[in-house]
C-alpha cells in the first residue's frame, strides 16, 4: 500500500483538513479541543471546587449524580457575547473552538469560578425572554446573546459591577443573590426597551439579519443603552448606583 504523507506549514489548513478527512464522522473544532490542556484545566477546577457543577468538554460526557452539566460550548458562547462583546458570533458555533478559541478560554481571568458565574448571569437572562412580545424573537437563538452584551455593557459602566465583572471572586457570596437579582431587573427593562423598538421599526426590523450585523447590533444596543439610562435618571430602573 503506497500512502503520500504531506507536511504542512499552516496549522490552521491542517486542522481543517484533520477536521473534514471523514465525511462519515467528522471531527468537530470541539471534539479536536476536549483533550486541550485548557479545558481539562476547567474541568479539573470545577470538579475540585465545586459540588453543584460539571464542566461538560465532550460529547458523551455523564454528569456525576446530582449536579449540573455546563457545557464548554454553552460557557463559549456565553463568554463571546459578554466578555469579548460580540454576540453577532454566538451562532457560529465553530468559533468558539476554532477562531475565537485563544480569545474566549486563553486568557487567564477564566478560570471555573469565572464560568459558573457567567452562567448564572446566561440562565437568568433565559428566564427573562417570556417578556419578549415577539415570539419568534424571543425563541430567537442570538435574542439572549444581545441581551447578555447589553447587560455587560451595563455593569462594566459602574466601577463596583465592573471590578466584579473583571473578577467574579470580588463578589462577596453573601451579595450574590442581591447582585444576580439587580442583573434579572436590569434585564427585565432591557426587554421592555427592545419591545418598543421592535414596535417603532414594525416590519422593517429583520432580527434575523440585524442580529447577525455588527453594525446593526451597535445601533441597537444604542438606542436601548440610552433608553435604559433615561429610565434610571427617573427613577423608573434598577441600577448599581452606589454598590
Amino acid at each position: 500500500m503506497l500512502v503520500r504523507v504531506i507536511a504542512l506549514q499552516n496549522d490552521a489548513l491542517a486542522r481543517k483538513i484533520t477536521e473534514y478527512s471523514n465525511n462519515q464522522n467528522a471531527i468537530k473544532p470541539r471534539d479536536l479541543r476536549s483533550n486541550h490542556a485548557v479545558m481539562t484545566r476547567l474541568q479539573s477546577e470545577m470538579n475540585q471546587k465545586s459540588n453543584e457543577f460539571f464542566f461538560e468538554i465532550k460529547r458523551g460526557e455523564v454528569a456525576p449524580a446530582n449536579r449540573i452539566t455546563i457545557s464548554n460550548e454553552a460557557a463559549g458562547r456565553a463568554m463571546l457575547a459578554i466578555d469579548l462583546l460580540e454576540p453577532w458570533s454566538c451562532h457560529q458555533i465553530y468559533k468558539v473552538f476554532d477562531d475565537k478559541y485563544a480569545d474566549i478560554f486563553g486568557r487567564k481571568e477564566v478560570d471555573a469560578a469565572r464560568v459558573i458565574f457567567i452562567m448564572r448571569i446566561m440562565w437568568l437572562i433565559e428566564k427573562k425572554l417570556d417578556g419578549i412580545e415577539v415570539r419568534p424573537l424571543a425563541h430567537y437563538a442570538l435574542t439572549k446573546y444581545f441581551l447578555a452584551s447589553l447587560l455587560s455593557k451595563i455593569l462594566r459602566s459602574s466601577e463596583g459591577p465592573r471590578d466584579v465583572m473583571r473578577d467574579p471572586s470580588t463578589l462577596p457570596q453573601e451579595r450574590e443573590t442581591e447582585f444576580l437579582r439587580k442583573c434579572a431587573d436590569i434585564v427585565g427593562t432591557l426587554v421592555i426597551d427592545l419591545n418598543y423598538e421592535v414596535q417603532e421599526k414594525g416590519p422593517a426590523f429583520d432580527y434575523k439579519a440585524d442580529l447577525k450585523s455588527p453594525k446593526q447590533v451597535e445601533e441597537l444596543s444604542s438606542l436601548l443603552l440610552k433608553s435604559y439610562e433615561k429610565d434610571v435618571a427617573r427613577g423608573k430602573a434598577e441600577s448599581f448606583a452606589g454598590w
